[in-house]
């Protein structure tokens, strides 16, 4: 019993110094309704959750990618991670799927700009964003010219300023180590890696995203985001497909050289019996996009099948993109 006390309180007195040299990672997918939490690390090829929770979110809090409210969302956040033993973790957040535009961007005269920002600002509404660049943090992603025709192109996403110091002070107020934040859309290109790598230079990927909020449909062809486009959650299904199918119709036309479709369905309202009905309804058929199923993310071990907090597997596209960064460090 003396010895036992003893080791407890060693332990006691050592847990500062191991979170000093050890701290925790968490990762945290923020939306409207909900707060997605996940924690854990690499595990060979996936990365193994330690911690997997989906809570939703007061209402009113967040609308359209912001938090209209920080102190509360800022002290929801930080309860949740003490809660979870994860106080003073080293957190990297994506950013609801509404608060950040892309697109791909080709640099004239065949060279990359030494200030892409200002070549944005410059082209103004022809940037194809729907807020001004000066009103925006941008990031460039360089892309590989071998599959852009040889001509410079970049991946660029943006944020409107405001929206994002607002999350950055939001998750200041939760307590947080924040070690970054990042778009949804590239926390999804991420996790789809795997996929686009085997993907023959024939076909055309469409991801369909089915959320609360809304539905999102992304082509992507030879490993580059092609096209995105976002449908109100009130749509039937029968006016989904429909939609879907006029645009990925629309870009086979313009590309001749993509003779075949592969048809990805996740997100929250995302079911096997969604994915057989909208089968029906295409010329193609649907499967379901499941990081778990692949073997990208490893739930925890002591997780119950029927966990009401756990998402389900094809909710987990987005997250796992932003845990498999870390990994990759």
């Amino acid at each position: 019993m003396v010895l036992s006390g003893v080791q407890e309180q060693l332990q006691d007195r050592l847990a500062p110094l191991r979170s000093w040299l050890f701290p925790s990672r968490a990762f945290l997918e923020l939306e409207d309704r909900s707060i997605t939490l996940l924690a854990g690390q690499r595990s060979g090829g996936s990365f193994q959750a330690e911690v997997l929770e989906r809570v939703p979110l007061p209402a009113g809090l967040c609308d359209r990618g912001e938090p209209l409210r920080q102190e509360a969302v800022g002290d929801f956040i930080g309860d949740l991670l003490i809660e979870r033993g994860l106080n003073g973790a080293h957190v990297r957040a994506c950013l609801p799927a509404v608060a950040s535009q892309w697109k791909l961007v080709q640099w004239p005269g065949g060279a990359w700009p030494a200030d892409p920002e200002e070549v944005l600002i410059r082209r103004g509404a022809d940037s194809g964003f729907s807020f001004p660049i000066k009103a925006a943090y941008t990031r460039e992603i360089p892309l590989d010219i071998n599959l852009t025709g040889g001509t410079p192109t970049s991946l660029v996403v943006a944020v409107r300023q405001s929206l994002l110091e607002a999350w950055i002070e939001t998750l200041a107020i939760a307590g947080v180590a924040l070690d970054g934040v990042e778009a949804a859309q590239v926390c999804g290109l991420r996790a789809l890696e795997p996929l686009l790598r085997q993907a023959p230079a024939s076909q055309m990927l469409a991801v369909l995203s089915l959320q609360a909020e809304a539905s999102r449909l992304l082509l992507v062809r030879r490993g580059l985001p092609l096209y995105e486009q976002a449908y109100p959650a009130d749509d039937g299904l029968a006016d989904l497909a429909e939609q879907v199918r006029r645009c990925i119709d629309f870009n086979l036309q313009q590309d001749s050289s993509a003779t075949s479709v592969r048809l990805l369905l996740h997100g929250a309202k995302a079911t096997g019996a969604v994915a057989e009905q909208l089968g029906g309804l295409l010329p193609w058929s649907v499967e379901l996009l499941d990081p778990v199923a692949e073997g990208w993310l490893r739930l925890p071990p002591d997780l119950e099948p029927d966990d009401p907090v756990a998402p389900a597997g094809v909710e987990l596209l987005r997250i796992t993109g932003l845990a498999l960064a870390e990994a990759a460090r």
